[in-house]
C-alpha cells in the first residue's frame, strides 16, 4: 500500500468531485486498518491542513477538507490523537476567506465532528460563527430596502 498512498493523496486536488470524494473515503478506510494507524493518519492530517495553509487551489481545499471529515468521522479516537490547535486554526482561516460554497459547507462539517470531539470547542467558534454570518449579511441587499426603493420610484 505504500505505492498506492501516494497516487491516492494525488486525487484529493482532482478536478472531479467524485474522485476527490473517493481518495479521501479510501485515505480513511488505509487509516483506520493501517497498523501503524496514529503515523499514518497523523501524516494524512498534516498533509491535508498544510494543502488548505499553501492554498493549493479549491480542489485540492476540498479534497484536503473530505479527507478531514472522513477521518473524523471513521477514526474519531485516533483523530482526537493527531488534532492540534494548528489544524482547527487553518479551518477558521478558510472559513472566513471568499472560499467556495462546498468548501465553506465541508468546513463546517469538519468544525461539527470535531465539536463532538472536543465539546469545549463550541464556545469558541461561536464568535468565528458570528463573524461569518455577519460578513455574509453584510455582502446581501437588505429586502426591505429594495421595496422601499421601489415604492418611493
Amino acid at each position: 500500500s505504500a505505492k498506492f498512498v501516494p497516487k491516492v493523496l494525488e486525487c484529493l486536488g482532482h478536478r472531479h468531485i467524485a474522485i476527490r470524494k473517493a481518495s479521501s473515503r479510501a485515505l480513511a478506510n488505509m487509516a483506520s486498518s493501517h497498523k501503524q494507524s496514529s503515523t499514518f493518519l497523523g501524516s494524512i492530517m498534516k498533509r491535508s491542513c498544510e494543502a488548505i495553509r499553501q492554498g493549493t487551489g479549491w480542489n485540492s481545499a476540498h479534497g484536503s477538507l473530505l479527507v478531514m471529515n472522513e477521518l473524523l468521522r471513521t477514526c474519531p479516537e485516533l483523530s482526537r490523537e493527531n488534532w492540534q490547535a494548528a489544524h482547527t486554526e487553518i479551518l477558521r482561516r478558510l472559513l472566513l476567506q471568499q472560499a467556495p460554497p462546498i468548501c465553506l459547507a465541508e468546513g463546517l462539517r469538519s468544525f461539527e465532528a470535531l465539536c463532538d470531539l472536543y465539546p469545549n470547542l463550541l464556545k469558541e467558534l461561536e464568535q468565528d460563527c458570528f463573524s461569518i454570518l455577519s460578513r455574509a449579511c453584510r455582502n446581501q441587499p437588505d429586502p426591505r430596502l429594495s421595496i422601499g426603493l421601489a415604492a418611493v420610484a
